[in-house]
């Protein structure tokens, strides 16, 4: 019989995590169970711990993403099976009812968000992603935000005139949103320190403004309409990076509804509001729980983009040790700051 262990939060701003026994995951019809390679630390999971946020209930194991082989499926889950090498989002750490996330040995995740992850891709890289693709995929293509054209299953890319900005590509969510945007056919404009320029146009950004510099919004509006193409629409892929989109989308949007929208990272239901200042006119696309889009590019589209290398698991991986025992030590990595890396732990 399988034994679960797990890294616990086990009160608001308790620190270290306590490493310890814990129940196995239940399979639940449409789940599965995976036995976790390799875990990573997201921004929300620093913040639980250290500002008190999202949760209300204690012990809970925290954790987005996860790496790993099929330990169990339901009956009715037919896009993997048990030994499958996979990658998986599950947001079960803070979710009413959830079993945990991706802190422990064992995880459980919606069968809607796991797939196969191809040989060609260490489980250390493909946990870069999952969360991210995830988060890009709902503010860049569900209906609900900014619904751009979703990049082709097959691979084709057709260029269509168009212009996204996408602020912070340095991130782990700007680098999965620069990729997809790019190979959905559009012209990718986006922001970063300078260090990371190089990194963002080798992704596949046309050009790269110096978030730092003075008067950025102003830069950005003056050259974009220079070019006489159209904003298609702007992605702040960083928590606080909405607003200077919004101010950039009144400007250049045009009257069409999903061209006046800022999508971001802001989940919907967790107590956050749309900023006082936001500009009239601009829509706010919070991150909605459930997205057809998300959900297709989990079903069709990102197993054979990691297999055919048309999607980089970006930023590297920064590997902090091996074992639930480094969960808090890259935790607290991550607290200290990261450009252009992931802060992960193998098991």
């Amino acid at each position: 019989m399988a034994i679960n262990t797990a890294a616990w939060l086990t009160g608001k701003h308790v620190r270290p995590l306590s490493v310890a026994s814990a129940p196995m995951p239940d399979l639940k019809p449409g789940s599965v169970i995976v036995v976790t390679r390799a875990l990573a630390i997201n921004p929300v999971d620093a913040a639980i711990q250290t500002a008190g946020i999202i949760a209300t209930d204690y012990p809970i194991v925290m954790g987005l993403d996860g790496t790993g082989i099929v330990h169990a499926v339901s009956d009715d889950v037919a896009n993997v099976k048990v030994g499958d090498r996979v990658l998986a989002f599950t947001a079960g750490g803070t979710a009413p009812g959830g079993q945990g996330g991706t802190f422990q040995q064992y995880f459980c995740v919606d069968s809607k968000y796991v797939a196969v992850l191809p040989d060609n891709v260490k489980f250390t890289e493909g946990v870069v992603v999952t969360s991210c693709l995830t988060v890009a995929s709902i503010s860049l293509f569900d209906e609900k935000c900014l619904a751009f054209s979703r990049p082709l299953a097959a691979g084709q890319v057709f260029p269509n005139g168009k212009i996204v900005l996408i602020w912070a590509g340095a991130t782990v969510v700007g680098s999965c949103a620069i990729q997809m945007a790019k190979l959905a056919g559009y012209e990718v404009w986006t922001t970063s320190s300078e260090h990371n320029f190089d990194y963002c146009k080798d992704l596949g950004a046309a050009h790269v403004f110096n978030y730092k510099r003075p008067g950025i919004v102003d830069e950005i509006v003056q050259t974009i309409d220079a070019t006489g193409k159209s904003l298609a629409g702007a992605f702040g892929a960083h928590l606080w990076t909405a607003n200077d989109c919004a101010q950039v989308v009144r400007r250049l949007g045009d009257s069409v509804e999903h061209t006046r929208a800022v999508g971001t990272v802001i989940p919907e239901g967790y107590g956050f509001s749309v900023p006082e200042d936001w500009p009239e006119g601009v829509k706010f696309c919070w991150l909605f729980n459930k997205s057809d889009a998300a959900e297709w590019v989990w079903r069709e589209w990102i197993t054979k983009a990691l297999a055919d290398g048309r999607m980089k698991c970006k930023p590297d991986a920064d590997v902090v040790g091996r074992g639930l025992e480094f969960v808090q030590e890259a935790l607290d990595r991550w607290s200290q700051g990261v450009s252009a890396s992931k802060i992960v732990v193998e098991l």
